[in-house]
């Protein structure tokens, strides 16, 4: 039996949430749209990147001209953050599409899910017959 039914006066519980400051919570109550296929588009590319990288390593070159431009202007470093700044730029176009269409949204990162599993396939084969 519980403190209330015994007594019948109301006792106040502790909150399960948390206070924080800031007004995160209105925030963090809505989830995230597609978060799997969103995770599955930066593992795909933080693996591409990594792939890149031991390639370049192994005397392999870039074939995208932008890619090389930044390459030769900023180095590794500065390519990797180009790369993650194309990848927020893409998931911002994707979710402003989601507010309109999300189920064309979702086709679309579903695609670009696949395009980049192919790139990574295609450096695996590279990799695999030392073509690079």
């Amino acid at each position: 039996m519980m403190l209330e039914e015994q007594t019948g006066a109301e006792v106040p519980v502790a909150s399960a949430r948390r206070k924080t400051g800031f007004g995160w919570r209105r925030w963090s109550r809505r989830p995230l749209p597609m978060s799997d296929e969103y995770a599955g588009f930066l593992l795909l590319n933080m693996f591409d990147l990594f792939l890149t990288g031991f390639i370049f390593r192994h005397g392999g070159e870039e074939v995208n001209p932008v890619g090389i431009w930044v390459m030769d202007r900023f180095g590794m470093s500065g390519f990797a953050v180009f790369k993650f700044a194309m990848v927020a730029f893409a998931i911002l176009i994707i979710e402003a599409i989601y507010r309109l269409r999300p189920d064309r949204a979702r086709s679309l990162l579903n695609t670009a899910n696949l395009v980049y599993l192919g790139v990574i396939l295609w450096e695996c084969v590279l990799l695999l017959f030392r073509a690079i």
